[in-house]
């Protein structure tokens, strides 16, 4: 994020202008078919995250138990080619090996879109863990994470 746009951002979260973040934030949100708030995400965006969860499923299968946006963009807070969007990747008996293939994947789709995909690639166990003893990662996906 820019200097100028954490400035900004500081700004808009004072006291005084907490209503105006606020009716940003609605501005970039818009509820589902079910009523759950959702982001309105920009299209390259959504390209971007459809791809990444396309290879995710096809990859990873049944051991793929969460998939999910979470950070400025979840919060409906990016700032557009300034923001990264966060992905936490849950797999089951998750190697280092598959890791890595998660970020050069993530890397390549990148590339091609033009949007910076930060992909947290963890194995699930080690993720319910975070959960059990209310890591600060785990509280904020609970928190604002958006299933893909």
């Amino acid at each position: 994020m820019s200097p100028w746009a954490g400035l900004i951002l500081a700004r808009l979260r004072s006291d005084a202008n907490r209503a105006q973040l606020g009716a940003l934030t609605e501005e970039r949100c818009r509820a589902d078919d079910s009523g759950v708030k959702k982001p309105v995400l920009p299209p390259d965006v959504e390209r971007a995250l459809g791809e990444l969860a396309s290879y995710a499923r096809e990859r990873f299968g049944a051991r793929l138990e969460r998939l999910v946006l979470f950070g400025s963009y979840a919060r409906g807070e990016a700032v557009p080619l300034e923001s990264d969007v966060d992905v936490l990747l849950a797999v089951r008996e998750l190697t280092a090996a598959e890791m890595e293939e998660i970020v050069r994947r993530a890397a390549e789709i990148t590339s091609r879109h033009n949007v910076l995909l930060t992909p947290v690639a963890i194995d699930a166990a080690r993720f319910r863990g975070m959960e059990e003893t209310e890591r600060l990662l785990a509280t904020e996906i609970a928190r604002d994470g958006v299933p893909l």
